[in-house]
């Protein structure tokens, strides 16, 4: 009934890959002519939680994303120019749509939620937050800009899990196909060089993944060259297949060899949490969710993930009183209610206890029999207290 599980980043570095094989930012408004970023990102919320594919490809400006990646590739406007075009070619809407809407549809009762407004820069962002259920969790900042129309349009993304603009990160993979220097591969794959063999392995796990080959596509990265798949940017690829994949010893080996080789890298922080709350390592957990919490702000998911490990440590009135404070943040989170129930049996306050489960009862559609506590030791005295005859009769 808990869980920390941060999920991967929406488009992996292996579709970039797909979509760059082929190919070799708007001007700023004045500020009353920009959108409003709060309607746009309640607009996104419901875009994807009801699924509406046309509706974001009408959102989506390839081309501004284009140029924003060509900025990362070549210093002339020709090489940025000649970029896009190839860019265009390969970098469908559909094939983005495919991938942002991928992960809800294989998530039951997955939902986007508009979080704030948040400021980069000089720019404002709508920040959503996907909530995956058991699959874990993202947050998603949009770069939004008006068109020649007026139109919001969005031009880029920026996930938590990856702490980069997407136009970033495939910039970097786009240089490494165009213009293969050392250096620039050293830096984000932690080898010389790449042979031919080595992209086109790449290129088919990104196909493998978009098949919904998950497995297929973990077991093939594992046959990539060591300085490539120890790199972080990598090992977070690894550990994300192998969650979609449902294959958790393998998520929890990815995530030991992320924290062994890369745990003081703040980037990995996010994929770390997971990490730290299987090893039960209370002052690490609490560090990576301040840190989450220094980009994103505190909501109630992040004060759900410190309740749950504060319950995982045994300090059940600490996790009590974070679950109450998750609560009052977002009181339509079914989560915290079940840590703050839980908490609350384990200090002996049944009656409390009760009072919250009526309420996951009440609110949130939920049906308990006694066999759904039988089943866990740690319900044994609420099961035989006389408050718990009394709520579920026999």
């Amino acid at each position: 009934m808990t869980r920390t599980q941060p999920s991967h980043r929406f488009l992996h570095l292996f579709s970039c890959i797909v979509l760059l094989s082929a190919a070799t930012g708007a001007a700023a408004l004045p500020a009353d002519k920009q959108p409003n970023m709060e309607v746009v990102g309640g607009q996104l919320a419901t875009i994807f939680n009801e699924r509406q594919a046309d509706a974001f490809a009408s959102l989506l400006d390839l081309n501004t994303l284009g140029m924003r990646v060509a900025a990362n590739v070549y210093e002339n406007e020709r090489g940025r120019a000649e970029f896009v075009r190839g860019f265009l070619k390969t970098a469908t809407a559909k094939t983005l749509i495919t991938d942002f809407f991928g992960q809800l549809n294989r998530s039951p009762e997955s939902a986007a939620k508009f979080m704030r407004v948040v400021r980069r820069g000089e720019e404002n962002r709508p920040l959503l937050r996907f909530d995956y259920g058991d699959s874990g969790f993202e947050y998603i900042e949009f770069v939004v800009q008006a068109d020649a129309q007026g139109k919001a349009r969005v031009v880029d993304w920026s996930p938590l899990s990856s702490g980069e603009l997407y136009s970033a990160v495939i910039g970097r993979v786009a240089r490494i196909l165009t213009e293969p220097a050392p250096g620039l591969i050293q830096s984000l794959l932690g080898m010389q060089q790449i042979d031919q063999a080595t992209l086109q392995r790449m290129k088919t796990i990104a196909e493998m993944r978009r098949k919904g080959d998950l497995r297929g596509a973990f077991q093939e990265m594992e046959k990539l060259p060591p300085q490539i798949i120890d790199s972080r940017i990598i090992l977070v690829q690894r550990a994300s297949l192998a969650s979609e994949a449902g294959d958790d010893a393998g998520y929890r080996r990815m995530l030991a060899r992320l924290e062994q080789l890369h745990g003081n890298d703040p980037a990995a922080a996010f994929m770390l949490l997971d990490h730290y709350f299987y090893a039960k390592d209370l002052t690490k957990c609490l560090q990576a969710i301040a840190s989450i919490e220094s980009r994103v702000g505190v909501d109630g998911m992040t004060q759900t993930l410190r309740s749950n490990i504060y319950a995982m440590s045994g300090m059940h009135k600490e996790a009590i009183a974070v679950a109450t404070k998750a609560i009052a943040a977002e009181p339509d989170m079914n989560d915290p209610y079940f840590t703050l129930a839980q908490s609350r049996v384990a200090l002996g306050q049944f009656a409390e206890a009760i009072e919250t489960y009526s309420t996951l009862q009440k609110d949130f559609g939920y049906q308990f029999t006694r066999e759904d506590f039988a089943q866990d030791a740690k319900f044994t005295k609420f099961i035989g207290s006389p408050q718990f005859k009394k709520w579920l009769r026999e």
